[in-house]
């Protein structure tokens, strides 16, 4: 069972309260959980934020592209496509290193990055990461071309 203690520092092992908070994450305002379990829920936490953030850029490039690549790339990420997309992924990536190509382009870079980034966990953060620096990027220069 995890260490509890209270806000103040005082330990409350004993406490009933302490006890039941187990279950709520560390949710409570009075008592929270230290040592090893907190750092499992910042964890599962993380990963949470990390998945919900790859989700919502998956569903940003489901909302730009025809609805028959929609589909496509909704297959790919279906468990069960591993090896496909980590095929397609590959090549992505590939061909978004030789985007100078005529017919290969730099869009595919992500695009394969995301993909691989859904099999590869430690992939994930600094993808994400560089996507919102990205994001942020573009949102300050569109401000900037609107505010002209």
């Amino acid at each position: 069972m995890p260490q509890m203690s209270d806000v103040d520092g005082t330990p409350a092992a004993n406490n009933e309260a302490a006890t039941e908070l187990l279950g709520t994450f560390g949710q409570s305002k009075r008592y929270r959980a230290t040592g090893s379990h907190r750092a499992a829920i910042s964890k599962a936490h993380r990963m949470i934020t990390t998945k919900a953030e790859l989700n919502r850029y998956f569903e940003m490039i489901d909302r730009r592209v025809p609805i028959g690549v929609s589909r496509f790339i909704r297959w790919l990420r279906i468990p069960s496509s591993f090896a496909v997309r980590l095929a397609i992924a590959v090549l992505l990536i590939l061909g978004g290193i030789f985007s100078f190509l005529p017919i290969l382009g730099i869009w595919m870079l992500p695009l394969g990055l995301l993909l691989i980034a859904q099999d590869v966990p430690f992939l994930q953060k600094p993808l994400v990461g560089g996507f919102a620096w990205a994001e942020g990027k573009c949102q300050s220069l569109r401000a900037k071309w609107r505010d002209r």
